[in-house]
């Protein structure tokens, strides 16, 4: 990790844009990669330890014009904020999210999961939601849709109460209360 005492000196912090994009990048890396995988991901590495999934992520190249260096020592600025963290597993670090990186990319995420929504008018099957959207972003896009109006948002959450979870069908219960 880089010297607080060079990080002092530069007295600068990330913007909320730059923390954005680190966690997005975080979505491909969580629980599998760790620093470096994760700097590779943001710089659009091609190297071959850069998996084809990854490269799929919205984050992937985002800092192109920045240095392997310049990136880890945002990463760095990440964990030493809180927002994400380190966790060995078998002898490797990997990267997770803190709860306070965790909260931003729920938020993120679900409205980008709302905006590819309008767009594209996905009714999505309780097998696919599940592969795509973890609990606690689907709580937060039903929460979305309830704000904005549950008659815009009934066909689907129709859809979903005949086809999802236990949870999920408490959830749009909820919203008609």
């Amino acid at each position: 990790m880089i010297d607080e005492n060079v990080r002092r000196n530069q007295g600068e912090g990330l913007s909320q844009e730059e923390i954005e994009v680190i966690l997005r990048g975080m979505r491909a890396a969580f629980g599998e990669a760790g620093r470096t995988s994760l700097a590779r991901i943001l710089a659009g590495s091609k190297a071959k330890t850069v998996k084809a999934e990854w490269k799929e992520n919205p984050s992937y190249g985002a800092f192109l014009e920045k240095s392997q260096a310049e990136i880890l020592e945002m990463i760095d600025w990440c964990l030493d904020e809180e927002y994400i963290r380190v966790e060995k597993r078998d002898g490797y670090p990997l990267l997770l999210f803190a709860e306070r990186g965790l909260a931003i990319d729920i938020e993120l995420a679900a409205g980008e999961f709302l905006e590819a929504m309008r767009e594209r008018g996905f009714f999505w099957t309780k097998e696919e939601l599940l592969s795509v959207i973890p609990h606690r972003t689907m709580q937060r896009v039903l929460e979305l849709m309830k704000e904005e109006g549950v008659e815009n948002w009934r066909p689907v959450l129709d859809f979903w109460y005949e086809r999802g979870t236990k949870r999920m069908k408490g959830w749009i219960l909820e919203m008609d209360e």
